[in-house]
């Protein structure tokens, strides 16, 4: 009796069984509605591997998604790493979701991507964030990518701001977080330039960022402790604390980037020309 009732189980819910002949035939079953060329889902879904196929050619979604009112999950943590099933593309995926789970995939760049409450995107290919919503409501996991800068990136990001093990040399474009935390860990970071508000100095550090100079880390911490937390003006404000606490020398060892050094007052550019040497510097 119980493997009666259990085989007709599967025979309902053929979701289980892999058997199906098209993509269509398969959302279907899975309770998305197809309007104005869009799939949508009342609630979350998780696109198992075995299914991929019937939604994915050479690395492309060929049916495209619209809103989703849960999760929506396509990683591709559990395929070869080269596999044409992991997406190298955005095109496709909701145009609006809760959260959206696309990490473990080989996607290069996040233009056309539609807007979520939270993200991860873990693992991919990305060199940038441009495309993303400029309001994270949740987390925004992009740790383990290619990235470079965070300029076109959300501008506001309300739980976590993970850009762990990237290639950042600096924070220009960096989110306001609103009592979040941000992971910086194993990027290349020189300085922590793009900083505008602190919330949780902890994570500032050099063991975060080892080529920082100990004196902007101790600048940072001094931002830490004024009403507020907030950073008008990185590099002036950064120049001034260092001349206040130390002495002229200790600019040598500042790695700010020319865009930062360039509404300077003439008498501190001149300090970073006399330090850095003026063909480095365009200002």
């Amino acid at each position: 009796m119980i493997l009666k009732k259990y085989t007709e189980f599967i025979n309902e819910n053929n979701i289980e069984t892999g058997e199906f002949s098209s993509a269509e035939e398969y959302l279907t079953k899975k309770e998305f509605v197809l309007e104005n060329g869009l799939w949508n889902h009342p609630g979350g879904i998780f696109i198992e591997n075995k299914h991929r196929h019937l939604l994915i050619k050479n690395g492309k979604l060929i049916v495209k998604f619209g809103v989703i009112k849960g999760l929506f999950n396509i990683t591709g943590s559990l395929l070869d790493s080269e596999s044409d099933l992991k997406l190298k593309s955005a095109d496709g995926l909701p145009v609006k979701c809760m959260k959206l789970d696309i990490s473990y995939n080989k996607i290069e760049s996040l233009k056309g991507i539609g807007t979520f409450e939270e993200l991860d995107a873990s693992f991919n290919r990305l060199t940038d964030l441009q495309g993303c919503p400029e309001i994270i409501d949740g987390k925004f996991d992009v740790h383990g990518n290619n990235i470079t800068t965070l300029k076109g990136g959300p501008k506001e990001v309300i739980y976590y701001f993970d850009v762990s093990n990237n290639k950042l040399t600096d924070l220009q474009g960096f989110p306001v977080l609103n009592n979040s935390t941000a992971y910086l860990f194993d990027n290349d970071l020189e300085t922590f330039y793009g900083i505008k508000i602190i919330n949780r100095s902890s994570t500032l550090s050099n063991k975060v960022a080892p080529k920082v100079p100990e004196e902007e880390i101790e600048f940072l911490k001094s931002k830490s402790k004024t009403a507020g937390k907030k950073i008008t003006n990185y590099a002036l404000e950064l120049v001034e604390y260092i001349l206040k606490e130390y002495d002229e020398s200790v600019i040598l060892k500042l790695n700010l980037p020319d865009v930062a050094l360039v509404n300077l007052p003439e008498k501190y550019k001149n300090l970073f020309r006399s330090s850095k040497g003026i063909k480095k510097f365009n200002i």
